[in-house]
This record gives structure tokens, C-alpha cells and sequence, in this order.
């Protein structure tokens, strides 16, 4: 009567041996070796799905029995209890009629077979069945997703089977006129035939035309005929055409689950259907190619209407375009086909190729620019369009990866162009990270780079830098991917499949994300290492060609110090400084600078893209600062001078909150110059350190020293040796600097001095003439001029910036100098600061800073050893004769005081005039020469140089080889007594022996003859320096000279008394 849902076991039992036995008794093992399927093979295909008899034969009789008993509706099997109550059970019975009675009566009669007709299920209507699953039900990923798939391989073979045998169906010859012809019935009204008739008239003529009952060759080929024409009827009026949609969608379908799920199943596999799936994809774009012009792009005021590149709402021809293109059904295959596409190509490098050999390349070229020609900014992401081309994307950033398809690309210009300009369309988060994944792939070409910078990458790359979330969380941060960065696991690069499949696991991403801080976070991660691989800045297995032209528009927008980040693996601390504002001796960045930047680039979206501008490109903010080595000399002089306080930094509390991150990728490159001033004849470095070091804190942020400090100490002496060395000559053309420049200049000497300082250990550094030969030329301009600069201008230099007491050098800034109308660069470069008042305060400044510098540079022995020579001694003297300033005089006699171990020091003295200019010193009375000074001030202004000079005296005279030369000429100046007091000192017993009036048998002098002695040697001392000035350097009394003090006359200076005296009181 039925099959129930729960049947006695003895039931089942009978049901396993009939079934068994049906399945295999209709064909003979050859046949079922020869691959036919299933139903052809069992004598239930007639009236059973295929799924149940796959359970019959893959799972046993047990299996089957339960399945057929049951109700199911999954991927594997569909059967319900009105399919089995309702159809078959009705059709069983009608076919088999009174046979039962008959039967059981004529038991041991022969009775002859009759097959039934075949069972049409219209609820697997449309249903496919492949290998063992139904693939409407598994491509139900919402009812039944995750459904396990076994036999990938298998599986896919059966797909690709049916895939080609649907693809290349052909109509049936037979029309439904002619079926029911030969079938002997009419159809009803409206065209359609009855199940029930075609059944009857189906069995009235199988029993009739069966080859078992009727053996004629005649009624063979009836019975073919009738088959045929059941089958059309069963077909409909659909099935007699050719391949339909609907069941190359779901094949299409199935193969994007197998790829999507088991990528690394089928990975090893070639895959052969891209011929059939870019013919798919060919003759759908085909047919729906009657868009208009506009829609394309073609024109330049359409590409404003319709482009992606319009900033706004789609226009009316946009709309029309989306009427002609993707429009009714053939939407959906392009979306399956586009999406198989991309999943085939990136699991393997060899469907890569096999795509590219395909011809693939050129057709998603040319459907990506149908669609990039209706999409809008504002595209949802879920939109046909913005799907096809997010897909189109993906695959595209598989074959890019291919170098064989790089060369391909190259031919496809507007490609490129297509590529850059997805980049914008942020409310579609997949589609950008495949555009930028394909461009980092594409930058490994030296000749793509170029043709991206052409094409305007760099306008549509760095603002996404500018979209970093810096508040998310540490676990939100840390999820984000990066393709090219290596991991924890280091990938080997010989390992290139390997490399292949790590960048496209993050492509496989939902197209719409629950967080866009996220998504955009993601794509400024991606965007800075597409354009490290740009640039040629990434380390390997990333390393792609170094690119000048793109590294130096970077540096441009970036800043230098920000640029060199883009070499770190992991961008996101540098994507934090973006992001925040901050100021510190390596970054300057804030708001106003993203602002500006921002706005140019948007410029440069709308009108173009011009390389040479954004290499050019400078910030306002930064108009006045002077970076060397990678380092602001402004910040860092003021953090010197201030101790290192953080009252200067501005740094967002998101970004301080980051700062364990930000410390840990910081690289510098140097650029190496031949013949620099640098130690052992190495190469000057111009480093350009990379970016601000860490953020943890406002302390830390406002940080002194550099992250490499011996590049920045090596850049800061070559930027002093090109201006000083080089252009000024050794220092004696100071006019060749404009007034700029030489604000600069002080400014870097300042820095250099506070490196130093900070870091004694890189004094090492200075160890050769030629790296001190800057330093040596700041004193040359205050100490060769003859006369002294100061004396060129009658006003003197009113206003001089000084602070003897700090030590300061109170040099202002190029900035500040700016902000008070003191420096011109307009009229600066083109004239040299010539005016004697200003020559005179640099050169007094230059002077200052020099000798701190080389002060602090001697405490090296190497150095000291390099130092010391005749010119520069006598540059020593002569500042001490004709000092600019008190500070300056007093810094060249402490100078000298740490240079007397050195024969030199007092050969100059004693053979070149030098002992008499330090005399003048000591002896000095009244205002001295400087500008500013007075007779008010003079004693205290001068006190310090005077005792300085008496101690240098006093240790050149103690030399062992030119000592006694020094002591002989200040024994012609000055009266014996004194001599010895200068001899044996200190500096405080010579300037009280010289402030008082004495006499005693040691010594005799008073007020006349310290005014002789002064107006003498000053008179000596000017006639030295003019004759040093001729370039005569050797300078010696004349041999019968003694200066003749009244007081004297007369007396016998015997043994170290005199004699008069000493007689007169001899105790």
C-alpha cells in the first residue's frame, strides 16, 4: 500500500536484497566499467532520483533504505514523503496494474518485462545532480553553508564534464508538434500535455515497440523514436533549446565553492575551463555591447558625467549606461564566471598563466573599463557593478604577480589607468584592497613603476595614508594584513609559490565590511606598502626596483624623514605619525600639513596628475625649517638648549598611547659623496634618517638625540663643508653666503655643538683635517680680515645677539629670522650679503661657535693631533689681537691654553710674533676694539682674557723646546721681575702684580711704565698682524732691542734682584 516513514525491520530486510539486486542486474560488469552513469545502470534510474541510488550504491542497502523511507532536502539527497506518497508510489501501482492478481494465480507463468516510463520529479525541476550533490541546494550558501564537500577532485571533474556537455548542447531536432505525433496524443489547451497521457501512451507503445518483445530491427528503432519523443515532451518547451543559464549558473557556482573552500586541495591541479569560462564571459559582454559611448569613457566630457573619477552623485548618462550594460539575466553569470575567475587564478601561479595564455587578459581589461565607465564614488558595494569589478580586480592582481603577464599589461595603458582610479571607491572596501594588492604586484616591473607614476598612482595612493584609524584597539590593529610584510615565519624566497598565495589571502574578504575605520585602516596598510614596492624602498623577498622619480615625490609629500618609513615591514607606526600631529628633531607633522597636502592632491585627481609638481611640492608649514640628515636643526637645537624639554611636541594623546609600536621600525640611508671631509678620507654621508623615533610620550616624543646620531654628526659637517670649505673658500669669501644661508650655517654649527655634547663618543669622527677643516674655517672670517670686519662699518653692529654669561650663541633661526622680516631669500640668493655690519655679527658668530666646536673636539687626542698646525695657531693669535667680542677672545685664548703641549704652539709664539700679541692682551688698558664695548665695561669685559693670556704665557714659556725663545722676547718688553712672575704664575699673581706699583729687589713697576709697556706692544702687535697680513709670517726684534723703561735707567739687575734695591734693604 506505501512506504511509511518507520518500517518493521524484516521490512528493510527485503528491501536491501530487491534493491541490491535491481541495481546490478540490468547491465553486465562491462558496461558498468565502461562509466555509463548511474541511471543508465540500474534498473530504478527509470524511477528513482540519482541521489538515491548513489545512496544504494556508495553507502549499501542500510543507508538506502533509510534515505528512501525518510525526508530530506540537502545538498546530497532530496526526497520528501510527497514525492514518494504522491508520485511514486501512484505510478508503481498504475504500472503495475492487476499483475499481483494475475500473479498470484499464475504463479508459475512466464510473464514478459515491461519498463515503466521514466519518473519526472518537478521538484527537481531545477535541480542538477553532480558526482553525489544536488547543486542548487549546495549553492544555497545561506540554508546550508559550510555543507561538507568530499571527492573535491572528483567533484570537480563531474562539473567540468557538465559544464562542457551543457555548453555545447544543441536544440532538439524533434518539435513538441512532432513528439506528440509520434506519441499519438494532442496536447491540451494552451500547448501543454498531460504527465498522465504522455505515461500512458508511453507504455501502450514500449510494450508494443520494446526490443525484449518485439525483436524486429523495425521496432528497435520505434522504440528509439518513442524514447526521444517522451523525453522532449518531459523537456518542456525550454529544454528543447540549447545550453540554458540557469544550469550553467549553478555549475558555475559549485566550481566558485570548491575554489573558495579548498584552494589548497586543488592548488596542485591545473584548471582547464577557463577557454569555457572566458567564452561565458565573451558572449555576454557581447551581447549587451550596444552601450553608448558615454558609458565607456571615451570622451573627456563623458569621463566627467559617467567616470569613476567624478566626485559625486552618478550622473544622467551613467544611468543610461547601467540600462545597456549588465542589465536582466546575464548579470548574474557575469558575477559567477568574473568570480571563478579570480578564485582559479590566484590559488596557483600556473592558472595564473594558463588565464593569461587563455587570452583572459584583454577581456577583463576591457570589461574592468566597462564598468569603471558606470561606476560612481559613492557605488554601493553590493552593486552588480562595483561586484564584476571588485572580482575583476582580484584577478587581475593574480596575473599582475605573473611576470610573463606584466609584460602583456605594459601594452594595456588604460588598464593602469582603471586600476588607480578604483583606488577611490571607499565605500566599496574590496574592490580598493584588490586594486591596491594589484598595484603592489605590478610595481615589481621597472617599466610598469613608470607607467603608474604616469598614470597618476601617487594622487589616488597617498590619501588613503591619511585614512589610518589611530584609536583602534591593539586587537583590531594587529588584525589588520599585511601581504607584503614578512611574517613571524619567514618566507623563503626561493619559495616563489609560496610568496604567490600569501599575498591574496586577504582578497577573499566579505565586499561589505561592519567597520569602514577598519576597512580604511586596512587600505592605508595597503596603500603604503604599494608604495614601498613604488618606490623600490621594501627589503626581500619584496624588493621590487628602486624607483628615484617615485622616491623622490614621496619625500616631497611625506617629508623626507616619513618617507624613509615606507621601507619598515610593518607601516603602521608610520601611519600612526601621519595621523597624528607631532613635532620632533626627526617629524614635523599636523593638521594643517595634512590639509594642505590634501587639497593638492585632490588638484591633482580633478586636472592630472604631474610628476614634476608632487617632486617639487613643498609645505608651508615647513618654509623656514632646515632639515639635515634627516633631522629639523630648528626642534633639535631648542630641545638641546632647553634640556631636552617636551614643552615644544604636540602629540595626540591616540598617537603617545601607540608609541611601543611606532619605536620599533626606524632605518637610515646615507647618500655617499667621494672626496668628503670625513675621517680616514671616508665619504661624507647626507643620511636621511628615517622617521620620528618613539611616541610612548610627550617626553619621549620630544626626544633630543637622533635615531643615528653618527649620521646626523656626518651630515651636519658635510652641509658645513660645502658652504664654508667649499663655496666661502676656507671661510675668507663669507660674502658667497646669502643672508639665509648663513642663518642656517650658524644654526647647524649650534646643532653639531649640541650632538657633540650629548654624544662625546662620536668625536672619533672629526679625526682628520678634512673634517675639521669646517670648524677651522668659522674662525677665519673674524681672524684673517685685516682690518678686523667690525672696523669696516662705523655703527659698529648695534643689537648684537649675545649672551656671554649662558654661553648661548643667540644665533636666530632661519624661521624666526623670516617671521621679523630679516631674512630675503628672494633677494638674498641673487646678491650676497655684502654689508659690512652684517658680515662682521656672522663672522663674530661663526667665530663664537667655531671655537666652542673645536674647544669641545681637542678633549679627543686623535682629533687634537689633527688639529694642530701653524695656520691655525696663528688664526689664534690673531683673534687675540683682534677679537671680534669678549666671548670670542676669551674662547680663542682657552683655545690656545689646551693647544700649548704642542711645539707649535710655541714656535708661533716665539719665532712668528705670537708671544708679543698675547703680551698686548695682558697688557691691555682701556675700552677694547670690539663694537659695543666701553670704557665702563672694560675691566670686567677684559679681565678674563687677561688672565687667560697670562696662563698661556705662562705654559709657553715652560716648553721645553721653544720656551726659552717665548721668555727671551718678554724679557726685551718687560721688566725682569715680571718675566719670572709670568713664568711661574698664576694667571691671578700676574694681574696682581700688573695692577699695583712695586719696588723691591724682586721687581720694580708702576703706573708709567704699564702705560709704556702697553703703548709699546700694542705698537709691536699691530705691526705683526699687518705683516702677517702680507703673507710674512717670520718675525723676530731686532738684535740690540730692549725696551727702556725711565724708571729703570741706571739700575743693575743681577741674579734675579736689583742691586741698588737690594743693597738698600738687604733683608
Amino acid at each position: 500500500s506505501g512506504v511509511e516513514h518507520d518500517l518493521p525491520n524484516g521490512f528493510l530486510s527485503t528491501w536491501h536484497v530487491w534493491c541490491f539486486a535491481l541495481l546490478h542486474s540490468r547491465r553486465g560488469p562491462a558496461e558498468v566499467t565502461a562509466g555509463l552513469p548511474l541511471v543508465q545502470r540500474s534498473y530504478l534510474g527509470a524511477l528513482l532520483p540519482e541521489s538515491l541510488l548513489h545512496m544504494l550504491e556508495s553507502y549499501g542497502p542500510g543507508v538506502f533504505a533509510a534515505a528512501l523511507s525518510g525526508d530530506h532536502n540537502t545538498p546530497e539527497v532530496i526526497w520528501t514523503a510527497a514525492m514518494r506518497q504522491s508520485r511514486l508510489l501512484p505510478a508503481m501501482l498504475q504500472h503495475l496494474g492487476d499483475f499481483a492478481h494475475r500473479l498470484a494465480q499464475h504463479c508459475h507463468a512466464a510473464y514478459e518485462y515491461t519498463p515503466p516510463p521514466p519518473m519526472t520529479w518537478p521538484e527537481l525541476a531545477d535541480e542538477i545532480w553532480c558526482h553525489r550533490y544536488y547543486l542548487k541546494n549546495l549553492c544555497d550558501e545561506d540554508t546550508f553553508r559550510g555543507w561538507p564537500v568530499v571527492d573535491h577532485i572528483p567533484l570537480l571533474q563531474a562539473l567540468m564534464e557538465q559544464w562542457r556537455a551543457e555548453l555545447g548542447r544543441q536544440p532538439l531536432a524533434m518539435s513538441e508538434a512532432q513528439a506528440c505525433q509520434t506519441l499519438g496524443i494532442a496536447a491540451g489547451p494552451g500547448g501543454v500535455v498531460s504527465e498522465d497521457d504522455m505515461r500512458r501512451a508511453y507504455r501502450a507503445l514500449a510494450r508494443r515497440y520494446h526490443p525484449d518483445k518485439n525483436p524486429s530491427p523495425e521496432a528497435r528503432a520505434k522504440f528509439l523514436q518513442i524514447q526521444k519523443a517522451y523525453e522532449r515532451l518531459q523537456a518542456g518547451a525550454a529544454g528543447g533549446q540549447g545550453p540554458q543559464a540557469w544550469r550553467l549558473l549553478l555549475m558555475l557556482r559549485a566550481q566558485c565553492i570548491l575554489f573558495r573552500r579548498y584552494p589548497a586541495v586543488l592548488a596542485p591541479f591545473k584548471y582547464a575551463g577557463y577557454p569555457q569560462l572566458l567564452e561565458v564571459l565573451r558572449s555576454i559582454t557581447q551581447q549587451t555591447s550596444g552601450a553608448p559611448a558615454a558609458t565607456r569613457g571615451s570622451a573627456p566630457d563623458s569621463a566627467a558625467a559617467a567616470g569613476i573619477a567624478a566626485a559625486g552623485q552618478p550622473g544622467a548618462a551613467a544611468a543610461a549606461g547601467a540600462q545597456h550594460f549588465l542589465s536582466g539575466d546575464a548579470v548574474e553569470q557575469v558575477l559567477a564566471a568574473i568570480e571563478l575567475c579570480w578564485l582559479t587564478c590566484v590559488v596557483s601561479k600556473r592558472n595564473a598563466e594558463e588565464l593569461m595564455r587563455s587570452g583572459g587578459l584583454p577581456l577583463l581589461a576591457g570589461l574592468l573599463s566597462r564598468c569603471v565607465g558606470i561606476l560612481s564614488l559613492d557605488v554601493a558595494p553590493t552593486a552588480a557593478p562595483a561586484v564584476i569589478t571588485t572580482h575583476a580586480l582580484r584577478t587581475l592582481a593574480g596575473l599582475a604577480a605573473v611576470p610573463a603577464a606584466q609584460k602583456e599589461i605594459e601594452q594595456h595603458t588604460q588598464l593602469l589607468a582603471d586600476i588607480i582610479k578604483c583606488c577611490a571607491l571607499l565605500r566599496a572596501p574590496a574592490a580598493v584592497d584588490a586594486a591596491l594588492v594589484a598595484i603592489c604586484h605590478l610595481s615589481a616591473s621597472a617599466h610598469l613603476q613608470h607607467m603608474l607614476l604616469e598614470a597618476g598612482s601617487l594622487p589616488y595612493l597617498v590619501p588613503l595614508l591619511l585614512e589610518y584609524d589611530v584609536t583602534l584597539s591593539p586587537e583590531v590593529s594587529a588584525g589588520l594584513q599585511l601581504p607584503f610584510s614578512p611574517s613571524s615565519a619567514a618566507i623563503s624566497t626561493a619559495d616563489a609559490d609560496s610568496l604567490f598565495e600569501s599575498s591574496f589571502r586577504m582578497l577573499d574578504s566579505a565586499l561589505v565590511r561592519p567597520n569602514m575605520q577598519e576597512a580604511r585602516s586596512q587600505h592605508a596598510l595597503l596603500a603604503a606598502q604599494a608604495l614601498g614596492r613604488l618606490a623600490g624602498v621594501l627589503q626581500e623577498p619584496y624588493q621590487t626596483p628602486a624607483n628615484p622619480a617615485a622616491t623622490s615625490a614621496l619625500s616631497a609629500v611625506l617629508t623626507q624623514s616619513l618617507a624613509a618609513r615606507l621601507s619598515e615591514p610593518d607601516p603602521r607606526p608610520l601611519l600612526i605619525c601621519l595621523n597624528s600631529s607631532l613635532e620632533t628633531a626627526q617629524v614635523i607633522w599636523n593638521s594643517s600639513m595634512r590639509e594642505e597636502l590634501s587639497k593638492a592632491l585632490a588638484a591633482q585627481r580633478s586636472h592630472g596628475s604631474d610628476l614634476a609638481a608632487l617632486q617639487s611640492f613643498t609645505y608651508s608649514s615647513l618654509a623656514g625649517e632646515l632639515q639635515v640628515g634627516g633631522v629639523f636643526v630648528r626642534v633639535f637645537n631648542q630641545r638641546g638648549r632647553s634640556g631636552a624639554s617636551a614643552s615644544n611636541a604636540t602629540v595626540t594623546a591616540a598617537t603617545a598611547a601607540t608609541g611601543a609600536a611606532t619605536a620599533a621600525g626606524a632605518a637610515v640611508a646615507a647618500a655617499s659623496a667621494p672626496g668628503g671631509p670625513l675621517s680616514g678620507g671616508a665619504r661624507a654621508s647626507a643620511a636621511t634618517a628615517a622617521a620620528a623615533g618613539a611616541i610612548a610620550s610627550p617626553s619621549a616624543a620630544a626626544a633630543v638625540q637622533p635615531q643615528d646620531p653618527a649620521g646626523f654628526c656626518k651630515a651636519l659637517v658635510r652641509y658645513l663643508y660645502e658652504r664654508l670649505v667649499e663655496r666661502c673658500y676656507r671661510g675668507s669669501e663669507l660674502h658667497m653666503l646669502s643672508r639665509s644661508e648663513a642663518v642656517n650655517v650658524l644654526e647647524v654649527l649650534q646643532a653639531l655643538n649640541n650632538l657633540l655634547e650629548a654624544e662625546p663618543r662620536l668625536l672619533g669622527l672629526l679625526s682628520s683635517k678634512s673634517a675639521l677643516s669646517p670648524m677651522v674655517a668659522c674662525i677665519a672670517p673674524a681672524a684673517s680680515s685685516y682690518p678686523p670686519l667690525y672696523e669696516r662699518t662705523a655703527n659698529g653692529a648695534a643689537g648684537r645677539r649675545t649672551d656671554a654669561a649662558s654661553g648661548h650663541s643667540g644665533v636666530m633661526s632661519a624661521a624666526q629670522a623670516s617671521s621679523q622680516g630679516e631674512v630675503d631669500d628672494s633677494s638674498s640668493k641673487a646678491e650676497p650679503a655684502a654689508d659690512a655690519a652684517q658680515l662682521a655679527d656672522t663672522a663674530e658668530q661663526l667665530a663664537n661657535l667655531g671655537l666652542q666646536l673645536l674647544a669641545r673636539a681637542i678633549a679627543n687626542a686623535a682629533v687634537q693631533e689633527a688639529l694642530v698646525d701653524e695656520s691655525l695657531l696663528r688664526q689664534l693669535y690673531w683673534l687675540a689681537v683682534q677679537p671680534p667680542s669678549s666671548r670670542v677672545l676669551v674662547g680663542a685664548l682657552g683655545l690656545l691654553r689646551r693647544l700649548t703641549g704642542s711645539p707649535l704652539a710655541a714656535l708661533v709664539a716665539g719665532y712668528q710674533g705670537g708671544a708679543v700679541l698675547l703680551l698686548s692682551v695682558l697688557l691691555h688698558s682701556g675700552s677694547w676694539a670690539w663694537p659695543g664695548a666701553d670704557a665702563a665695561t672694560a675691566a670686567a669685559e677684559g679681565a678674563p682674557a687677561r688672565a687667560s693670556a697670562a696662563d698661556v704665557l705662562s705654559q709657553l714659556i715652560a716648553q721645553p723646546t721653544h720656551g726659552p725663545r717665548v721668555k727671551m722676547i718678554l724679557g726685551k718688553l718687560l721688566p725682569p721681575g715680571l718675566v719670572a712672575a709670568v713664568a711661574e704664575g698664576p694667571p691671578e699673581a700676574v694681574l696682581s702684580a700688573l695692577g699695583q706699583n712695586m719696588e723691591n729687589p724682586e721687581c720694580m713697576w708702576d703706573a708709567r711704565m704699564a702705560a709704556q709697556a702697553s703703548a709699546e706692544v700694542s705698537q709691536l702687535a699691530a705691526a705683526i698682524r699687518k705683516q702677517h697680513a702680507g703673507r710674512s709670517y717670520d718675525w723676530s726684534p731686532a738684535a740690540n732691542y730692549q725696551l727702556e723703561y725711565d724708571n729703570l735707567r741706571g739700575e743693575i739687575y743681577v741674579g734675579g734682584v736689583y742691586v741698588r734695591l737690594f743693597l738698600k734693604n738687604p733683608k
